[in-house]
């Protein structure tokens, strides 16, 4: 007996424990329960229990089979750069949308800070392919082309809403690039 309300839980389970044996005595209810007392299981439905049992804003890896951001991807609730802690705002993964994200060097550390309205790891896959150009656009991808062989973190740091203009996310990147000062957000300059 499935329930979708553990609110009726308890009395629900009463009502059919008081009543077996009315239940199993009867020809047609018996086939129902199949000579056996019914077992109950149930799925709670959203309260503020449920909310608070949740984890806290945190980054973690789609671990989708093939994905290649995951192996990038930095995790977890807190992230020491330029003597800064930044805390993701949200539960971010390689799937979410509306991101201002922190790329860093693997050989040097030096930083680059992005977003994008798409999928975290189909811009990551941009950026690799930029890294593997001949002429990559970006100089963050230039970077990581020569400093570190095209090897990158990422730390998703910070989520838009769903349906954000595309002016949000660039003033929230501003705003990050004004706080951590990234040496890797400069135009190629040749």
């Amino acid at each position: 007996l499935v329930l979708n309300n553990c609110n009726y839980i308890s009395p629900f389970k009463s009502i059919i424990k008081d009543s077996i044996n009315i239940l199993l005595s009867n020809p047609d209810t018996n086939l129902l329960f199949d000579n056996k007392i019914p077992t109950f299981s149930f799925k709670c439905s959203n309260s503020i229990i449920n909310y608070l049992n949740k984890p806290f804003p945190y980054i973690f890896k789609c671990n989708t089979r093939n994905c290649l951001t995951c192996p990038q991807l930095l995790t977890g609730n807190i992230f020491s750069i330029n003597n800064l802690s930044l805390k993701p705002n949200t539960i971010i993964n390689c799937k979410s949308r509306n991101i201002i994200y922190i790329l860093i060097c693997s050989n040097c550390e030096e930083l680059y800070v992005g977003q994008t309205n798409c999928n975290l790891n189909v811009r990551m896959d941009g950026h690799r392919s930029q890294t593997r150009s001949n002429f990559p656009t970006l100089f963050c991808d230039y970077h990581f082309q020569f400093c570190s062989n095209g090897s990158f973190k990422i730390i998703p740091i910070y989520k838009l809403p769903d349906k954000c203009h595309t002016t949000s996310l660039l003033l929230i990147e501003q705003y990050f690039c004004n706080m951590l000062n990234p040496s890797l957000n400069r135009f190629l300059d040749f």
